[in-house]
């Protein structure tokens, strides 16, 4: 084989992976992706206000991303947070009946939606837990060694005098 040919391959492979990874980054709306082999969705809510914006995971209740888990992510959004919120019923029921899910793997689920969040950028991102998706955000906190729990003290996350919970994981 020539060099040519080698050098080639190498650019053909370089840019499939370059595009395989830029089709991963989140986008405005529905995104999915794959943990432990079981395809997840996470709903990108985008700040509307320009400049730089705070990350934030959002796992709602058992209901998944509807009802009042849009009305959470609305007002985070206002807030100038892009939110993140991850079909908790999906990701639930995309597990019930092949085992029980144990808090290691919790954890290392919430971990890699971490990553897929961040990207190249390792700023924080916040953990809020909101019913089911609060216990979850507990256990995924729990086998964190580098989360720091606490009650949030920002106005902007009160909802109907509903004061939430936020985890932030670094």
């Amino acid at each position: 084989m020539s060099s040519l040919v080698r050098i080639q391959n190498r650019v053909v492979i370089v840019i499939a992976l370059y595009a395989s990874v830029f089709a991963q980054s989140p986008q405005g709306g529905k995104n999915t992706f794959t943990i432990r082999g079981q395809e997840q969705r996470v709903y990108l809510y985008q700040a509307a206000i320009r400049g730089h914006h705070h990350k934030i995971l959002f796992a709602p209740g058992d209901a998944g991303c509807r009802g009042f888990a849009v009305a959470i992510a609305e007002r985070l959004v206002k807030a100038g947070y892009d939110t993140y919120c991850l079909d908790v019923l999906h990701y639930l029921e995309s597990f019930t009946g092949k085992s029980i899910m144990t808090t290691d793997q919790i954890a290392s689920d919430f971990n890699q939606i971490a990553r897929w969040i961040q990207q190249k950028d390792h700023e924080p991102i916040l953990l809020l837990g909101w019913s089911e998706g609060a216990g979850l955000g507990l256990a995924a906190a729990a086998r964190s060694g580098n989360a720091k729990i606490s009650r949030t003290a920002d106005p902007a996350l009160m909802i109907n005098d509903l004061e939430l919970r936020a985890i932030r994981m670094r």
